[in-house]
């Protein structure tokens, strides 16, 4: 589930805005031939130490569970500012729960301070068939 440029340029655009604090969302894909419908969801950070975890409210979590009922296709993105791409052991809890989030692909985005600027990168994880665990792909 490959995302598109203005994918990735709105994604990194919301974790840079948020940065030091962790931002997230989801996206949304359904296959419909030759125009696949593609939809993007920013959440907010409920987290009570917004610069260490990200907690999106309830509502765009029902929202998320809706369009995965649906048939879309889902992937969850969160960033860690100033971290690394790896999934910590929170965000494995979490994509191990019954909740929207287990069926989705998750995807770290590292924020961090280059030369002045802040430079985003994207950590894509798959689940290994062997044991379930999640590996960086």
């Amino acid at each position: 589930m490959p995302l598109t440029d203005e994918e990735v340029t709105a994604i990194s655009e919301a974790a840079r805005a948020a940065y030091p604090n962790e931002a997230g969302g989801f996206v949304f894909i359904r296959d419909q031939g030759s125009n696949p419908r593609r939809e993007l969801l920013f959440c907010e950070n409920y987290a009570e130490h917004p610069e260490k975890g990200f907690l999106p409210f309830a509502a765009d979590v029902e929202q998320a569970a809706r369009e995965l009922r649906l048939g879309f296709q889902g992937m969850f993105w969160h960033s860690h500012p100033n971290g690394t791409g790896r999934l910590s052991e929170g965000d494995r809890c979490t994509l191990a729960s019954r909740s929207p989030f287990s069926a989705c692909r998750p995807l770290v985005v590292v924020v961090a301070p280059v030369a002045g600027e802040l430079v985003t990168s994207f950590h894509f994880h798959d689940r290994l068939p062997e044991d379930g665990q999640w590996t960086a792909s």
